[in-house]
């Protein structure tokens, strides 16, 4: 979002040249910007390095685990212990597909009935090493399966830097480049306003600036909709159109002073010169419309 800002500043060409504070100003917006840009991009790569690493836990888990629930079914189907055959009856498939929490249980389940039975499974493959594997995975994950979820969580405190940098850049912009800025408002040329338009996408104020109203019939006071509303002066011009209950908004970036017309068939048309808009408020304007008479129309 600032870097539309920053993006007019540094490729539109001004009427005249920047001053020298201006030209340093932007410069520096430049290197807030690099160092904002940098510190996201650390934060994102945490963030996707532990869920990497995740994936991998959880590829080795599924295919450790589903070996050893198959050697611990055949056993069991072998010494028909049917409650424990029940207990370990799940796939490949089924560790892949399963939730986080759910799949921490069931891990620390398998490893335990396979600590329970390690003499007798050891005829069915269940070596010493694969046990230590089993109860490493089961450890790592247990450690590490809400590790993303942490680190996204965390992200409120390790942004502490991003969020200081991003009011840095606002006061900056309030402080410092709006008010430089404004030596462009008395130059000919819309540079002003072009550089308002592209401050209006970070800033609140700006989106909030327009004009709005209800829209009625003179005689009987009902909503009129589907009214046309122009606001326009020499340099810019706005358009929009009353809803079914007659209601209007208009946005309009750049403040000033403009002209509104208001259209609809068989009414006679609603013009106001003069209307001043405001950065960052809402101007209202309720209107009744007039409707035409046969001899009229």
């Amino acid at each position: 979002m600032y870097g539309m800002v920053l993006d007019y500043l540094e490729k539109q060409a001004p009427p005249v040249p920047f001053t020298p504070a201006l030209e340093a100003s932007v410069a520096r917006f430049r290197e807030m910007m690099d160092e904002l840009e940098e510190a996201k991009r650390i934060v994102l790569i945490n963030i996707k390095g532990i869920a990497e690493r995740k994936k991998d836990i959880r590829q080795r888990i599924a295919n450790h685990f589903a070996a050893a629930a198959g050697l611990i079914h055949a056993y069991a189907s072998d010494q028909q212990i049917v409650d424990l055959k029940v207990k370990v009856d799940y796939t490949h498939s089924d560790f892949v597909r399963m939730r986080d929490g759910n799949l921490s249980g069931c891990c620390a389940n398998i490893c335990e009935y396979a600590m329970h039975n390690r003499a007798a499974l050891a005829a069915y493959g269940l070596s010493p090493a694969l046990l230590e594997v089993l109860n490493q995975l089961n450890t790592d994950f247990e450690k590490n399966y809400l590790a993303p979820r942490k680190a996204i969580a965390k992200r409120s405190s390790k942004g502490e830097k991003i969020a200081g940098l991003i009011s840095a850049i606002d006061v900056f912009f309030e402080d410092v480049l709006d008010r430089l800025m404004l030596l462009y408002r008395i130059e000919p040329g819309s540079y002003y306003n072009g550089y308002l338009i592209s401050r209006s996408i970070i800033d609140p104020a700006h989106i909030a600036t327009c004009m709005k109203g209800t829209i009625t019939d003179e005689d009987t006071g009902t909503p009129v909709a589907d009214v046309k509303i122009i606001v326009e002066n020499e340099e810019q011009r706005f358009e929009g159109r009353s809803d079914k209950e007659g209601n209007y908004k208009v946005k309009v970036p750049v403040p000033g002073i403009y002209n509104m017309k208001m259209e609809k068939e068989g009414y006679a048309a609603f013009i106001f010169g003069k209307a001043e808009i405001k950065l960052g408020k809402r101007t209202r304007m309720d209107v009744e419309l007039t409707k035409l008479s046969r001899q009229d129309e």
